[in-house]
């Protein structure tokens, strides 16, 4: 069965990854199983929204991700036949696209967020997310 290169696509702000079906076909079509992650979930008064401070929080979901695909790379070969061998691509609309970069510069500057609340999430199981 063909495999195909993975992309993570983070919502922004205030927003659903269901909203974004229209560019996540589009990105699939150009031959990428497509990854999206609730992130932020918040109940206030029986409705659901998401806060995510910007990206802030939400790197480490899609760290998560490539961490998860890195290990089982025949996880669900039928529903994402995910190609680890080859790039992963990030990319997002406000606070995804702002947790994309983060997640280069995590890849880029090992010291990147070291004396932050993330270090522990980063560093932690052997520094499995540094390396993703």
């Amino acid at each position: 069965q063909k495999r195909w290169p993975l992309f993570i696509f983070g919502h922004g702000d205030l927003m659903f990854p269901s909203q974004y079906a229209p560019t996540m076909l589009t990105v699939a079509s150009q031959g990428f199983v497509v990854a999206a992650y609730w992130s932020c979930i918040h109940v206030i008064q029986g409705d659901t929204t998401t806060q995510c401070d910007a990206g802030l929080a939400t790197f480490v979901e899609v760290l998560k991700i490539v961490d998860f695909f890195s290990r089982h790379p025949d996880a669900n070969p039928d529903i994402a036949p995910v190609n680890m061998s080859e790039s992963v691509t990030v990319g997002g609309h406000s606070g995804g696209g702002r947790a994309a970069l983060m997640v280069a510069a995590v890849r880029d500057s090992p010291g990147y967020l070291k004396d932050t609340p993330y270090a522990k999430v980063l560093d932690g199981n052997g520094g499995a997310f540094r390396k993703a």
